[in-house]
């Protein structure tokens, strides 16, 4: 269910948006049929029984305080990224190359990344007000096909993404060049993110910083209307329509 939003009188002059776990499901991407029909593809049969124990060893190794550490540069370009992930991913038990190939297929698959319910009503509020939208991620690769997936490239003004730029949040350039291709002053801008150290380093540079709450879901709203100044719509104010 999904609501329409309006700009309010006291809104920014551009918004900065974090993509996984701000716009877009990062919690369903890794699921046990993915990397079962990915291992398929690549002539390997898994149970859904033998996927979800890959799933969760996969999962243990890249979010360990090695596979964080190993990883922290990663999304500096797409070599350093795949080099990473698919490392860790093939490190972990009962994991080969095979594995950790379909496992990085799982996780940069287009259609495997999906908005939040209430991400086309914010986004599509904010292009109505005339207000820019930049998408500012730190990814190793080319996130533009989700959105376009999913309807919502039109709504976006500018992709500033950590692999193409070669620097990543919490590093004020990258900040700051999402408000050059905005044409905006950074004291005329919002960032909205999840992470209070990454995300909230926008502050830095003088922008605006709204941290999203760290409880979220696929299915339920991220809360970004909350976090924005957005209001419902008068002609839809309490009343919701299936999307």
């Amino acid at each position: 269910m999904t609501a329409a939003y309006e700009e309010s009188d006291s809104a920014p002059e551009a918004v900065l948006f974090d993509y996984s776990g701000t716009l877009f499901d990062d919690t369903s991407v890794l699921t046990p049929d993915r990397l079962a029909a990915q291992c398929a593809a690549r002539g390997r049969q898994l149970t859904l029984h033998q996927a979800a124990e890959l799933v969760t060893a996969v999962q243990l190794t890249v979010d360990s305080a090695e596979g964080r550490a190993r990883r922290a540069e990663a999304d500096l370009s797409p070599a350093l990224h795949r080099g990473a992930w698919t490392e860790l991913a093939r490190t972990a038990p009962g994991s080969d190359a095979l594995i950790a190939d379909a496992f990085y297929a799982c996780v940069t698959a287009v259609r495997a990344w999906r908005p939040y319910p209430d991400t086309g009503p914010v986004l599509t509020a904010l292009r109505r007000a005339g207000t820019p939208v930049a998408v500012v991620s730190n990814t190793g690769w080319d996130i533009r096909g989700s959105f376009a997936a999913a309807g919502l490239a039109g709504l976006v003004s500018a992709f500033v993404l950590s692999c193409e730029l070669g620097t990543q949040k919490p590093d004020p350039a990258i900040f700051l060049a999402a408000c050059d291709r905005l044409g905006v002053a950074p004291g005329r801008a919002l960032m909205v993110g999840d992470d209070p150290d990454k995300d909230g380093a926008a502050a830095a540079v003088g922008l605006a910083v709204r941290i999203l709450p760290a409880d979220r879901s696929l299915g339920r709203p991220r809360g970004l209307a909350s976090a924005l100044p957005l209001r419902a719509s008068r002609s839809h104010r309490l009343r919701f329509r299936s999307r």
